[in-house]
């Protein structure tokens, strides 16, 4: 690479024009970059769902669910396929490996979705998920009148928000819906025989608009249309509604053949709220926008903000902001940039120290500027985003990224105080010539340590990619910095440097303790030995954990009442429960919703709409232990409940951040052949998990079983030779409303709902049904016969099995071993006997994550060595090399364990970034050794002399990418992969490899290679 530097030193403007066009291009793509929190990972998962109505669970389950499992456990490369069969639908999630290809996948399991033989009604949908369809920005509005604050929200301000660039949908929820409600007296309409059925397809008949055609004039072409006279309500109560019911006694000669809905039903207009949001006790409706998969999530954010802002202050309504990811986005990018730029302050302070120059501090850091820069141009280019892993990737890079540049330049300036009269532009290309070989090595080692990282499976992989693109971009490029741009500068700057000949006092004291170490070698060794069994000796003591967990404030209590309480009784007891919240100085601010679908299930697999549940969502003041509040706030509301309905039931769990996961969760399978033992099994489990204090957010998904009327014809309703859908009609008509579509009145569109006045809440009700039959009106209970059986809610199957899910969240101590522990435990359970277990979760995830990583750091081992053989010729110096590894466990577990980080997937990542920096240290000082021996010094004095002479730029290095990192690692405002645990890892093992590598690497380079001749004419063999 020395033509680099000689091309560079001939065409110097050349070079400053590069450099500027590479610093201007980068400023650019700072404006025109994507700002995201995390990379845009997608997850390879398709959903099916196929509704198939007025089903039972086992009917789904058998007639759907399982034809629709028999053909996608055949698709080729699916991971897991899990379903939940429910009343009247079914719905799977379909698991890929990672990097599958997502469009594909989708086409063929289309295809072979479609190609199931299901039942008539049935019309599977396979969609995609996406974390585009998580809301950007979720704001509460409050109003005295919410009907007109919904008209306009409606009506004017969403359209205005569509208008935002990079918004793809607008939803509006907790909203007033305008309802006519047709409460049909039952005993009137049962005495003519008319059904619901009937009166909703007469409505429908009246409520029409049909084109005809054009009639064509002298002039003009007048379009014709046929419409219905349902004008307003009054029309509506004049419908006439047909009588003719098979053998209905009124039809008989004489009998009117309709009868005004009016005359049996009440009409009646209302405005209701079926689902209802408060946010701090204040009725709101909720607004949530959604960005488009390309759109840069603060701009959007911030876009829309002005134009609700804009809106509030126009019309006087309150906002609260529920979600912004804007300003989620905007935090954790500041707090990266702020540690980052305190880093590379403290990297200029070291350096300043060091060279106590000015003009040789700057020409060093030039390229901190150039090479993030250059780095945002590349991400921008390749069309990645500016995230916490981008990022994350240069803030750990800035110590390295001036490495390369300070070894050039701390050359250059000991080249011009030793060799006052060699003339500026030789000097410098021998001085940069001198080095180079050990700058591309090295900085190749630290490059090439990233490679492996491109086969680490799973979701780590993929969030991993960009931090690593990150740092081999920076690192390129301070690379090309340094062999270009660094000796240009020097050319210019350093033409007059004070001469300093006499060795410094450190020096002198690093040269006394080096020649001892080499006269005692056993105990230099020995000592060695000692460290790294002392540093393995702590592991034991490191607590272990997928991802270290980050600060959280927010958590969700749901509260689930009897199944047949109302919207308005749930409302009720929520009301109470805010009251409470309201007087809690540890709450920022709470929100409330009733009705709403459960937003931790995927969209579409649960119910749509849950009366009987109040949703608790609450955000707790900065400082405010979680664990300690959420179990407080869980016990108050829960109280507050079982005041009213002594039944009912709590669930609190903290709310999940956006990211990968923390790892820190169990998850007990359970796969058995009938529910009964399931449910047995699982619930045995649930209550071993709801007693240990270990855990939080214990769930079971196997829910409770709900008894079910089974009715079948007996023997007089078999001879009388009666159709069961004769019954299933009317039956089904008065146990829940029916909906009547939708109908144009006064202009505005109405829901239309009908209903009978009495509903079936009991079985003698259902006995004393009427119904027609041949033989004229029945008592139901004459013609069938009713029994009892106990059914699941749903039933849920994992890889075709018939399966069960018992989750927890471990907050206190070591993953690992509380799993072990419990997994114990389970053991001694009295579990029936067909019901099988296994294990996932964080401790599974935790070791599949630490395998991929161990076997990536041996490969970049082999790959380190593997450029070091090239490099230095033969086997005996690059294995010195390598043996300054063994000192990397001794500090960074010691800090890890003195810290009280825990062992992590981000710590190991951190050991992986050492094998490529500490191999830096002897790669310099080694090849210093070796060209002193080619010169023909006597190995010792070559030893001594290239360790003192390599003493500043190793010690600078090694400074400069400690105090980069000093920074990250005393904050406690990042988690997950970009860590403290990350920094305090490379920080002690950066420390103890560098100060030992001082003093082992050349001892053992003194024994290993005493016999290795290095000659001018075949320097390279060994």
């Amino acid at each position: 690479m020395n033509f680099l530097t000689k091309f560079s030193l001939k065409n110097t403007i050349s070079i400053l024009i590069l450099t500027l066009m590479v610093l201007g291009s980068g400023i650019i793509a700072t404006k025109d970059i994507q700002i995201e929190t995390f990379p845009d990972v997608s997850f390879p998962l398709l959903t099916v769902k196929a509704v198939y109505p007025n089903a039972s669970t086992e009917e789904v389950e058998e007639k759907v669910t399982s034809k629709l499992e028999d053909v996608v456990l055949n698709l080729k490369e699916v991971d897991t396929v899990s379903s939940t069969s429910s009343e009247n639908i079914t719905f799977f999630t379909v698991l890929y490996p990672f990097g599958q290809d997502i469009d594909q996948a989708k086409i063929d399991l289309e295809s072979a979705v479609s190609q199931v033989d299901l039942p008539d009604e049935v019309e599977p949908e396979v969609s995609t998920f996406s974390f585009a369809d998580i809301p950007v920005y979720q704001v509460a509005f409050s109003s005295g009148d919410l009907t007109n604050m919904q008209t306009y929200i409606e009506s004017e301000l969403i359209p205005e928000i569509e208008r935002v660039d990079g918004v793809s949908n607008v939803k509006i929820s907790g909203t007033e819906v305008s309802t006519i409600n047709v409460t049909v007296d039952e005993e009137k309409s049962s005495s003519l025989g008319i059904s619901l059925k009937t009166i909703k397809e007469t409505i429908q008949q009246a409520d029409y608009k049909y084109p005809i055609g054009v009639l064509e004039q002298k002039n003009e072409s007048v379009p014709l249309q046929i419409k219905g006279n349902l004008a307003d309500i009054q029309k509506l109560k004049e419908i006439d509604i047909p009588l003719s019911a098979p053998g209905n006694p009124v039809s008989q000669p004489g009998t009117p053949k309709a009868v005004k809905l009016s005359d049996i039903a009440k009409v009646e207009m209302e405005k209701t709220r079926p689902q209802i949001s408060r946010y701090n006790g204040q009725d709101s409706v909720i607004l949530e926008v959604r960005k488009g998969q390309d759109a840069n999530t603060v701009d959007v954010v911030n876009q829309v903000k002005e134009v609700v802002n804009a809106a509030s202050e126009d019309k006087d309504y309150k906002t609260f902001t529920v979600i912004d990811l804007g300003v989620e986005v905007e935090k954790s990018i500041t707090t990266l940039l702020k540690e980052g730029g305190f880093g590379a302050l403290f990297t200029v302070i070291v350096i300043l120290i060091f060279l106590r120059n000015f003009r040789a501090t700057l020409i060093a850091i030039i390229s901190l500027p150039v090479s993030i820069f250059g780095t945002i141009a590349l991400l921008n280019q390749f069309d990645y985003t500016l995230n916490i892993m981008t990022l994350g990737g240069i803030a750990v890079a800035v110590g390295r990224i001036v490495d390369d540049s300070i070894v050039v330049i701390e050359n250059i300036y000991r080249w011009r105080q030793e060799h006052p009269n060699l003339p500026q532009k030789e000097l410098v290309f021998k001085a940069t010539k001198e080095v180079m070989g050990a700058v591309a090595s090295s900085t190749i080692a630290t490059l090439i340590v990233f490679l492996p990282l491109a086969f680490v499976n799973g979701i780590i992989g993929e969030f991993f990619r960009p931090f690593s693109l990150a740092v081999v971009f920076s690192i390129t490029i301070s690379l090309f910095v340094a062999i270009m741009l660094i000796p240009v500068l020097g050319n210019t700057f350093f033409k007059k440097v004070k001469s300093h000949e006499q060795k410094g006092r450190w020096t002198r004291s690093y040269e006394r303790l080096l020649r001892g170490a080499m006269k005692r070698k056993w105990i230099v060794f020995t000592s060695a030995i000692i460290l790294l069994i002392g540093s393995v000796a702590m592991i034991p003591f490191i607590e272990k954990s997928f991802l270290p967990a980050g600060p959280n404030t927010k958590f969700e209590v749901e509260i689930t009442l009897p199944k047949e309480t109302t919207l308005e009784e749930t409302n009720n007891v929520a009301k109470k429960a805010e009251a409470a919240l309201q007087k809690n100085k540890d709450i920022q601010y709470s929100q409330v919703s009733i009705g709403f679908e459960d937003p931790s299930q995927m969209p579409g697999s649960g119910p749509a709409s849950t009366e009987h549940v109040a949703r608790f969502f609450v955000e707790l003041q900065e400082g405010v232990p979680l664990d300690d509040a959420m179990e407080e706030i869980e016990k108050e509301v829960l109280s507050i409940a079982q005041t009213d309905y002594k039944t009912a039931s709590s669930k609190a769990k903290e709310v999940q951040q956006e990211g990968p996961p923390e790892g820190n969760s169990i998850d007990v399978n359970l796969y058995g052949q009938n529910n009964e033992d399931l449910l047995e099994a699982s619930s045995k489990i649930e209550d071993l998990f709801l007693k240990d204090k270990r855990l939080k957010n214990v769930t079971n998904d196997m829910q409770e079983k709900q008894t079910k009327w089974v009715l079948e014809l007996n023997e007089t309703g078999k001879s009388l030779g009666i159709n069961p859908f004769l019954i299933l009609q009317p039956l089904n008509e008065r146990l829940q409303n029916m909906d009547g579509g939708t109908i144009q009145l006064d202009g505005d569109e109405w829901d239309l709902t009908i209903a009978f006045d009495q509903k079936i809440t009991t079985q003698k009700q259902v006995e004393e049904m009427k119904v027609m039959t041949p033989q004229g009106i029945k008592n139901l209970g004459d013609i069938v016969d009713i029994t009892k059986k106990d059914v699941p809610v749903n039933i849920k199957h994992k890889d075709g099995k018939k399966s069960a899910i018992v989750s927890a969240i471990i907050h206190e101590g070591d993953t690992s071993p509380v799993t072990i522990d419990l997994q114990e435990k389970i053991k001694g359970l009295s579990i029936p006997k067909d019901v099988k277990i296994d294990y996932a979760g964080g401790m599974e995830m935790m070791n599949e994550g630490f395998v991929d990583l161990g076997y990536a750091m041996l490969a970049a081992i082999l790959l380190v060595f593997f450029v070091l053989s090239i490099t230095f010729g033969g086997l005996r110096t690059p294995i010195v090399i390598l043996s300054s590894l063994i000192f990397v466990p001794i500090g960074s577990l010691a800090g890890l364990m003195l810290s009280g980080q825990s062992l992590s997937m981000s710590a190991l990542i951190g050991m992986l970034m050492l094998i490529g920096i500490v191999v830096t240290n002897a790669v310099v000082l080694l090849d210093r050794v070796e060209d002193n021996r080619r010169e023909g010094n006597e190995l010792v004095e070559s030893i001594v002399e290239a360790s003192t002479t390599r003493l500043r730029p190793i010690l600078m290095t090694a400074l400069a990418t400690i105090f980069a990192l000093t920074p990250l690692a005393v904050s406690d405002s990042t988690s997950g992969l970009i860590s403290k645990g990350l920094a305090i890892t490379v920080i002690g093992g950066l420390t103890t490899s560098t100060l030992l590598t001082l003093v082992f690497v050349p001892v053992l380079y003194m024994v290993v290679c005493k016999r290795k001749k290095i000659t001018k004419e075949e320097w390279a063999n060994d």
